[in-house]
């Protein structure tokens, strides 16, 4: 029998960015029991804390055999476990895949067993009701948003249609009253099923997109990306399959009428960027980028400093963050190392109001090596270390530093030089960010200058720890032009150009 698995650490660093001072912390935990559990999601809540939502399965009274129970465990900012609930009938199987939050801080989740439910639970996880969807053929919620103020619930899932699995999309009122459920599908000689992933949605108060693959029956290799548009009644306005994707997972809007999705290509991670009507605007394929390897496709996110954030790799003994610009060009690309021995699975990613991430899934132990034949999401297949599950959650802060294991021992990601780094955006109208890091606690000089070597500002002048630092420059009384900025550190000194461009 195995035994209880914890490992918790955290850090905090206080960073002044202008006259503004923030906090960012990063942690991690693992925990889980004997068998098998999984988190699915993992979101910030408005208290400042944090919650998740997934399985952990449980010995069946009188029985060989174990089943999945939906299960949430609420954390506080630091990672610590406030607590834990199970959720739904305790005799049958029912999992958890996503959760969200309403301003009064009610939770709202969805729990599969033979047909979907959509739970209301208050800030303490108390039950307050529980809307069964047998009656309409739903068989499975995967994800949820809120619109128009909170007053509707759009879900994604599954339905049985004509005796096939697809994709749908289903409208609640606030208290779980049905308003339409729509399934979609292609009416062709053969049935065309749709497929979504967890994060295959995004939904407004005006529009509605679903993405995914289609293919010509349930279990026919021949997936095609999709991505679909309805009105705010589930009516479609266009349907656009693309040939050079086996699968749309996630969609993030860019701008008022661009998004950026990403997806799988022929063989790697693939993200597009299209305008309202489905057009393709770029394409991005990273197959063959190293620092592209092992990002997943299942979740894009837009930061605060508007970038897109890409993780969820699968079966991997490493954690991965990717930062990419609007183009698809990538910005950063973070490893997080784990023991040969262990399988590292990120199923969802999420921002935090830190500038942060959270990021949620679960770590597979081995007796040996990591064997990637055993990586399948069919838990029900008997391979090497097949109960040795255990739910993983770790937050990572703003600097894009969280917590690691090299060589069996814990590890974190403060800087072990001294960088300045080249500002972003460059060029820039009018305020760009400049980053740096300190390996050791120091008195920090950084100035901007312009051309003509004249000080134009002093943006820090003071003595700060170790750590990675960022701070927003603004150029808007400023003309347009070429400005230099230098950081002195001890006995560090280094130089950087940006332009202004107006």
């Amino acid at each position: 029998m195995r035994r209880f698995y914890l490992i918790l650490f955290f850090l905090s660093l206080v960073a002044q960015v202008g006259d503004v001072c923030s906090q960012s912390v990063y942690w991690r935990q693992i925990f889980g029991g004997e068998y098998v559990d999984i988190a699915y999601n993992c979101i910030e809540l408005r208290d400042g804390n944090y919650m998740m939502a997934g399985y952990k399965e449980i010995q069946v009274p009188g029985q060989i055999y174990q089943i999945p129970k939906s299960y949430i465990v609420k954390f506080d900012r630091y990672g610590n476990i406030l607590w834990e609930k199970f959720i739904g009938d305790s005799s049958t199987y029912n999992i958890s895949i996503s959760l969200a939050e309403d301003p009064d801080g009610n939770i709202y989740l969805p729990y599969n067993s033979s047909h979907a439910h959509l739970v209301k639970l208050n800030s303490n996880g108390d039950m307050i009701w529980d809307k069964n969807f047998s009656s309409s053929n739903i068989i499975l919620f995967s994800g949820l948003s809120f619109v128009e103020e909170y007053q509707k619930i759009i879900l994604i899932g599954i339905n049985i249609t004509n005796g096939f699995p697809t994709s749908s999309i289903t409208k609640l009122d606030s208290n779980g009253t049905l308003i339409w459920n729509k399934s979609n599908y292609d009416s062709l000689g053969i049935l065309g099923t749709y497929n979504s992933g967890n994060n295959s949605f995004l939904f407004s108060d005006n529009e509605y997109f679903l993405s995914g693959f289609a293919q010509s029956a349930p279990g026919v290799q021949n997936r095609i990306g999709f991505i679909l548009k309805t009105d705010t009644s589930g009516n479609i306005l266009w349907n656009k399959k693309y040939s050079n994707s086996k699968g749309i997972y996630s969609i993030v809007k860019n701008s008022l009428n661009t998004f950026i999705a990403s997806g799988q290509g022929n063989s790697a991670l693939y993200c597009q960027s299209f305008d309202s009507m489905g057009n393709i605007l770029w394409i991005r394929d990273y197959n063959g980028d190293s620092l592209a390897g092992s990002i997943g496709i299942q979740k894009i996110i837009k930061t605060k400093s508007n970038e897109f954030a890409l993780g969820t790799p699968k079966g991997q003994n490493f954690g991965r963050l990717m930062k990419i610009d609007s183009l698809g060009n990538i910005l950063e690309s973070n490893f997080y190392p784990y023991p040969p021995n262990v399988g590292i699975n990120q199923n969802n990613l999420n921002s935090t109001s830190d500038s942060g991430f959270i990021v949620s899934g679960y770590i597979r132990y081995f007796f040996s090596n990591r064997n990637e034949s055993v990586f399948k999401e069919n838990l029900d297949l008997k391979v090497e270390g097949d109960k040795d599950i255990d739910i993983l959650v770790y937050k990572i802060d703003k600097y894009g530093q969280t917590v690691f294991i090299v060589n069996n021992e814990i590890q974190n990601t403060q800087p072990e030089s001294f960088v300045l780094s080249q500002n972003f955006p460059n060029p820039f109208n009018p305020v760009t960010t400049i980053s740096f890091s300190l390996p050791q606690a120091s008195y920090v000089v950084l100035k901007v200058f312009d051309a003509a070597g004249k000080e134009i500002k002093e943006l820090i002048n003071e003595y700060r720890q170790r750590g990675s630092y960022e701070v927003k420059f603004d150029g808007s009384d400023l003309p347009s032009g070429i400005y230099f900025y230098r950081l002195a550190a001890d006995d560090f000194t280094a130089v950087r150009r940006m332009i202004l461009l107006k």
